[in-house]
């Protein structure tokens, strides 16, 4: 029994001087010096990469993410360039010279410490545009959260947002980086264009792309602003950059590019249009008179249906030139009694035309707009105010429109699968009749 327990005695002090050797390893340099070392090889990260790093740069929650260009040197000197609307007025501009370096604030922290034109534009209390005093709230102070050779997560000390260095592709031109980048955006969200996320088994349908504040709201719901989740992001040359993810997480998420059936996605999260008669669907829900057909673009069967209207808009007009011109199909929006509540939608076709040689006129008629992965279907239900009514009256061969509509089954296909805005054609299934249809803003 004593030689057992002299055993586990010898067991513990031979374990405990192990463990005094392995900590006086690990900790056998002051704790500034191995801070020191850490920033050491973080600044070899960031004057490793030739052409510099991409930065997606979020001054604040509530504002668009921002792209800009850095290049560090190991002299201490940074060059920065960016292309925006905002604080270039969407000029490419570059601006070298300015000093950075590490420093131990919080931990290890990228300063920029002398002014540089491109990146100190985000702080500058005086930018046009915002109030005077405040600015944007930008940075020029990162902590170092996370470090890879070839990304870096980075938070700023004031505002607290999370931001992404990403080492540039040395093939790029900096001006063509922003070029690239521009054309990419427009191609996804221009036309108010809408796209389908997908968080794990919950659809979303995400808008206004274009304000670099994405939009989400439950599939099937009217963009009612108060209802939305609201996320900034940014482009970078792999996808969307967002400040959060959809499911709440509290650093940025690259949403990278993918194949032509899932356009962005990471992890449980996917950014893609999807079934394109539940686009035309949600599109129409969300975007005032968001279709127009054109004459030239119908097929025979509806173009043949117009030219007979427009025989006796002719004759009633008088004039040569009278006629429909367009066939829009959207939202109306409708105001309660008060006036004050412009929530209330319903789904409209409007026709566009012109009568006695006098400017254009449109007359709307409700309709319900029912899609579904195979088809899309039409029901008349009536014209939404008395104009529209009498002039039913007038021409009851405008009827004939709507019976179009309402008596097939349509099919939606496009040729431009990154933003279905660009052409969309709408095929009634019984007949092949094709209409070709593109996006259009009426006031």
């Amino acid at each position: 029994m004593k030689s057992y327990i002299h055993l586990l005695l010898l067991v513990a002090i031979v374990s405990f001087a192990s463990c005094n050797r392995m900590e006086k390893d690990i900790f056998d340099k002051p704790a500034n010096q191995r801070v020191d070392i850490y920033m050491d090889s973080i600044a070899n990260v960031l004057t490793s990469s030739p052409n510099g790093w991409e930065m997606m740069y979020f001054p604040n929650t509530s504002l668009p993410g921002f792209n800009i260009l850095v290049k560090f040197d190991k002299g201490d000197i940074f060059s920065a360039a960016a292309k925006n609307e905002t604080t270039t007025g969407n000029a490419y501009q570059y601006a070298s010279g300015s000093l950075w370096r590490m420093l131990n604030n919080q931990g290890p922290c990228i300063s920029f410490d002398t002014y540089n034109e491109v990146l100190h534009a985000f702080a500058e209390p005086t930018l046009p545009g915002f109030i005077k005093g405040v600015g944007m709230q930008g940075d020029y102070e990162f902590v170092v959260l996370n470090v890879s050779p070839d990304e870096l997560l980075i938070k700023s000390k004031k505002r607290s947002t999370y931001n992404l260095l990403r080492r540039l592709d040395p093939a790029i031109g900096w001006e063509d980086y922003f070029t690239e980048l521009e054309a990419a955006k427009g191609k996804i969200f221009n036309n108010h264009a809408i796209l389908t996320a997908k968080v794990i088994e919950k659809e979303y349908t995400v808008y206004e792309g274009s304000t670099g504040i994405l939009k989400a709201i439950s599939q099937g719901k009217v963009f009612i602003d108060s209802l939305t989740t609201k996320r900034s992001f940014t482009f970078s040359r792999e996808g969307l950059c967002l400040t959060r993810g959809l499911p709440n997480r509290e650093d940025v998420r690259i949403f990278n590019r993918r194949g032509d059936e899932v356009y962005f996605s990471n992890g449980d999260v996917s950014f893609y249009v999807g079934n394109i008669n539940k686009y035309i669907h949600e599109y129409c829900l969300n975007v005032a008179y968001g279709w127009r057909i054109l004459p030239k673009n119908m097929g025979p069967e509806l173009k043949a249906i117009v030219e007979d209207i427009n025989e006796d808009l002719r004759e009633l007009g008088g004039n040569k030139n009278d006629g429909i011109t367009a066939i829009n199909i959207g939202y109306k929006l409708h105001k309660e009694i008060d006036g004050t509540d412009y929530t209330l939608r319903t789904y409209v076709i409007q026709i566009a035309y012109k009568l006695s040689g006098v400017q254009q006129e449109t007359l709307d008629f409700n309709i319900n707009l029912n899609a579904t992965n195979e088809a899309i279907t039409f029901e008349y239900k009536k014209p939404t105010d008395n104009k529209a009514r009498r002039f039913v009256e007038a021409c009851p061969k405008v009827a004939k429109i709507f019976n179009y509509f309402v008596s097939g089954t349509f099919n939606a296909t496009t040729d431009h699968p990154d933003n279905p805005t660009y052409g969309v054609t709408l095929t009634k299934i019984e007949n092949g009749d094709a209409n070709n249809m593109s996006w259009t803003e009426i006031k």
